[in-house]
């Protein structure tokens, strides 16, 4: 019984919570602008998987500090976690390349193959264009995405 609870409501523990925000919040903020869009997703976001209120101003506030974030075990929860991050970065219509970089490192430390964060990042772009209408959100993430590669190839 407890593995079809999981499955149909995930879990609700602190440590799987943390694991399953933090990344997210840290998108965020990584680029230095907070836009008013972005925090009213994440607190959508992190309402759909049963944090409260208090719960999640705490989170904010431990994100902010600069603590360390854990990451997702769970093969669905790392999926739902860089879909959320993405989407996170696109939000705002103004992909960094620091958010790219960022969901970069995501996905390597959960082992996200290459071919799954190409999909990740196509559906996070899409995403971006429905929520920015008149935004060429995918011309803007093609310049960020190239600086990134550039950074890459010159390392």
């Amino acid at each position: 019984m407890p593995g079809l609870f999981h499955r149909l409501f995930g879990s609700r523990t602190e440590a799987e919570l943390d694991a399953r925000l933090f990344p997210v919040f840290h998108m965020m903020l990584v680029d230095g602008d907070m836009d008013a869009r972005e925090m009213e997703m994440f607190a959508n976001y992190a309402s759909s998987i049963g944090v409260s209120g208090e719960r999640f101003q705490r989170l904010v506030d431990r994100v902010r500090s600069g603590e360390k974030f854990p990451l997702p075990s769970d093969p669905e929860q790392k999926l739902e976690v860089l879909a959320a991050a993405a989407a996170m970065m696109t939000v705002d219509g103004n992909t960094a390349v620091s958010e790219l970089r960022l969901l970069h490192q995501l996905g390597a430390m959960m082992g996200v193959p290459p071919e799954v964060m190409s999909g990740v990042m196509l559906a996070a772009v899409q995403f971006g264009q429905r929520l920015n209408p008149g935004v060429d959100v995918a011309s803007d993430f093609r310049a960020a995405l190239r600086v990134f590669a550039a950074e890459i190839n010159a390392n």
